[in-house]
């Protein structure tokens, strides 16, 4: 499964999305990726196991960390789960083997995989702004528009959808608690309380997308008044 969505068990808690997960009558399997250390979020992989032993109670839980080389603290071990840490360059035999002796395409294929995979580790946003600068005029930080969508739906109650072409579903779960929590501090009587940002996804909520990103996708972060404060 991708974007394999570990819900959150209450509203203050924000969920978890592995990239991959396979799922057995006994076993699951998650694979969690990171093309840059500067991801790595304390706590993220715990919240895995916790989430997933909720969610899958009697499931031997094993966990896949494929990242660049770096140090970290791994989840504490416990007797039903498994985890390893793996680097980006440590599957480079596995890719060989198996299109090493592909076609041409498959071979082509294969080392333009190997060469991006070899620039992993490199921060995205500094080398965007060595080659081609920063932009004179940045576009609205996505918190900023989502606030906004959430201010429209406390005036007139109309539920609305966050587009975010970029976005994963880790992503998304993010965001909907940095827009809880900017809720919740807002003045008892603000409007704005009765908000909730919660996550459609297709397979799970039923109805259709109100967002392009989430037509494409299958899951958005949405914004619904409720006639009692939601924090």
């Amino acid at each position: 499964m991708d974007e394999f969505e570990l819900r959150p068990r209450h509203d203050d808690e924000q969920g978890g999305a592995p990239d991959y997960a396979v799922l057995w009558a006994d076993r699951l399997w998650m694979i969690e990726l990171k093309t840059e250390t500067s991801s790595h979020r304390r706590g993220q992989l715990t919240s895995y196991y916790a989430l997933a032993g909720h969610h899958h109670p009697g499931l031997s839980v094993d966990l896949t960390y494929l990242t660049p080389p770096f140090t970290f603290t791994p989840p504490a071990g416990q007797d039903d789960i498994r985890f390893a840490h793996v680097t980006w360059a440590q599957i480079f035999p596995l890719l060989r083997e198996v299109w090493g002796n592909g076609t041409d395409t498959e071979r082509q294929v294969l080392t333009m995989l190997l060469q991006a995979l070899e620039s992993i580790g490199s921060n995205w946003s500094d080398w965007r702004a060595q080659r081609v600068g920063t932009p004179k005029d940045e576009p609205p930080a996505i918190e900023d528009i989502a606030m906004a969508l959430a201010e429209a739906t406390a005036h007139d109650g109309r539920q609305r959808a966050v587009n975010h072409p970029t976005a994963d579903l880790d992503l998304l779960q993010r965001l909907r608690m940095t827009l809880r929590e900017a809720i919740c501090v807002e003045p008892e009587q603000s409007p704005l309380r009765y908000v909730k940002p919660w996550l459609w996804n297709a397979a799970t909520s039923g109805g259709i997308a109100l967002s392009p990103s989430g037509r494409d996708v299958g899951f958005e972060l949405r914004l619904s008044r409720y006639r009692k404060p939601v924090c």
